[in-house]
């Protein structure tokens, strides 16, 4: 219950900041679930990345407060947005049939899920060495969580970025404990969303309601539904460049700013999740960027939409490269 009183607060922060990104272009309600998920889940790991940055520790009165002003600027911002069209500050959950039902049928996908999981409360390999270890250090350490990143602690792979293990020490403090469910609820959330996402992508893109077989049958295969539990990070790398290469294409198919401004949020979002996000960041923000301004004129006009949320977004990922990352000794 506690788990899901955190995910809530998420979500709600994610769909404020959604909701005020709808104000620049036309969203479908997927996207406006997808996004208000994945930007709510990163809005309560980078307040605890500031704690950590700021004060030096894992302030939970810290935390909460900085969910709390994030929320009433948030929603300052959408009253400021739709103060003259107060009517139309909630999106209208209108989507055709077969995307509901598309939908319907990819929810299967949390019976396996949900089953493989409970295999592996605690997680594989990875997450106890080194996600799930990340976590109690940040949350129980105090002022010395900084002694994961010792050299000794090269195991750990202690030159990673801690995105998730903040993710799960915000569902720790919320249930005031450490618990083994927040891992496990994590792992299931971004594994099914990367599924919804991958359905939504391939609907979007013209492929009707056969856009749900390929994530049905990919997260149906056995050894792709253990990795996905298995609460590393990968699934959540997977599931934020999904989301970034995604709904750019759709924004420059339809010239669509809001579109853009998320992909690049989650562009941003993904150097500070691993090494390797980082580099998927550098990537996609080189690649991305010379492909609108080599565009035709109208989507030109894309790229503050997409650049500026991305640079602001891979703050955390940029003050870690450049304070606290360490030398790779694990490969």
């Amino acid at each position: 219950m506690n788990y899901l009183l955190g995910l809530i607060i998420s979500i709600a922060l994610g769909f404020l900041a959604t909701n005020a990104i709808r104000s620049q272009g036309k969203m479908d309600p997927f996207w406006l679930i997808i996004s208000s998920t994945g930007l709510g889940v990163a809005i309560s790991a980078h307040i605890g990345f500031y704690s950590l940055f700021i004060a030096g520790t894992y302030s939970i009165p810290a935390v909460w407060a900085g969910h709390v002003i994030i929320a009433t600027l948030l929603l300052i911002i959408n009253y400021r947005i739709y103060k003259n069209h107060l009517s139309t500050m909630l999106p209208t959950l209108r989507a055709d049939r077969k995307a509901w039902i598309g939908l319907l049928i990819a929810s299967l996908l949390l019976v396996p899920l949900w089953r493989e999981a409970h295999f592996f409360p605690f997680g594989g390999w990875d997450a106890w060495a080194s996600w799930n270890l990340k976590t109690k250090f940040i949350f129980l350490a105090g002022d010395q969580w900084k002694n994961m990143m010792d050299p000794s602690m090269w195991r750990s792979n202690n030159q990673y970025p801690f995105f998730l293990p903040l993710v799960n020490a915000w569902g720790w403090c919320v249930a005031q404990q450490p618990s083994v469910s927040t891992g496990l609820f994590n792992a299931i959330l971004f594994s099914f969303f990367t599924a919804c996402l991958m359905f939504w992508g391939l609907h979007r893109l013209g492929k009707g309601i056969l856009s749900v077989l390929p994530p049905l049958v990919l997260f149906s295969i056995p050894f792709i539904n253990t990795l996905s539990i298995s609460q590393y990070s990968d699934i959540v790398l997977a599931f934020y460049l999904l989301g970034c290469l995604t709904s750019i294409i759709i924004a420059l198919r339809e010239k669509n700013h809001a579109l853009a401004m998320t992909s690049g949020m989650f562009c941003g979002i993904m150097g500070f999740i691993k090494t390797e996000g980082l580099l998927a960041f550098m990537i996609c923000v080189v690649v991305i960027t010379s492909y609108i301004l080599a565009a035709k004129k109208e989507s030109k006009s894309l790229f503050p939409s997409f650049i500026l949320p991305a640079l602001y977004s891979a703050l955390p990922a940029i003050f870690f490269s450049l304070f606290w990352s360490t030398e790779n000794v694990s490969f």
